[in-house]
């Protein structure tokens, strides 16, 4: 029989639980990864006919699949890095980053979408935004996320995107839609624990995981009149 001493002993220290923590997560982050991604390419190269010609009646369907793959790649992702302690942030892969290309994606994935809730999408012609140094695939995902919560949460309506450069380097990025009437602010955890109880849907879960992300990356995030989302892009600190 141990003494308890020598049990207390054994007992991981809290730095130790929070690296076992961040093992974790990274562990189930890379199990779940792994198809996904490969759904999502086999679903591209079927779009691109590799395997033949897509019959018209399913081209919606093979698009779902795509949208809907990357829509949880996106959500898994974002509760990953928001299930890391606040003491140990992830690293951030910074590297240089268009902001036309930013732009250019973020409108398409507007024009791709809307249709599936019968959303009117328009988008204002933005070039000479700059660049910024930011994490990519952090960026596009967060992006991606605000921009399908907007359009889940606004079935029948009207979306608008426009972009411009600011002065001190970056661009200021306008969502303007009625699915905008509120933004939730930190615990981001507990709003959405507690919104998930009254059943709402999954729209404030995305908007939730696209503004922790941004504020990852330092940009900034403020809810105008309107309503507008504004997404001011700057470059991670």
């Amino acid at each position: 029989m141990s003494r308890p001493d020598a049990a207390r002993h054994d007992e991981p220290t809290l730095d130790q639980a929070q690296q076992r923590w961040n093992e974790f997560v990274d562990a189930i982050g890379h199990e779940l990864r792994t198809p996904l991604t490969a759904i999502i390419g086999f679903q591209e190269l079927l779009e691109d006919g590799i395997y033949g010609n897509i019959p018209d009646p399913c081209r919606g369907a093979v698009a779902r699949i795509g949208s809907s793959a990357q829509e949880l790649l996106a959500l898994l992702n974002g509760m990953v890095d928001l299930a890391r302690p606040s003491q140990s942030p992830p690293e951030l892969d910074v590297d240089e980053v268009s902001l036309d290309v930013v732009y250019s994606e973020a409108a398409e994935v507007g024009r791709r979408l809307a249709p599936e809730r019968d959303v009117r999408w328009s988008d204002q012609d933005a070039t000479a935004l700059g660049t910024i140094r930011s994490d990519p695939r952090r960026l596009q995902r967060a992006l991606f996320l605000a921009i399908l919560a907007a359009v889940r949460a606004t079935p029948g309506g009207h979306l608008q995107l426009s972009a411009t450069p600011i002065e001190e380097g970056g661009a200021e990025l306008r969502l303007a839609g009625p699915a905008f009437d509120s933004i939730p602010r930190p615990p981001l955890v507990d709003i959405v624990l507690h919104r998930g109880r009254e059943g709402d849907d999954r729209s404030l879960l995305r908007l939730c995981l696209a503004v922790d992300t941004l504020m990852l990356l330092g940009c900034q995030v403020e809810l105008d009149p309107g309503p507008t989302l504004v997404v001011r892009l700057v470059s991670a600190a």
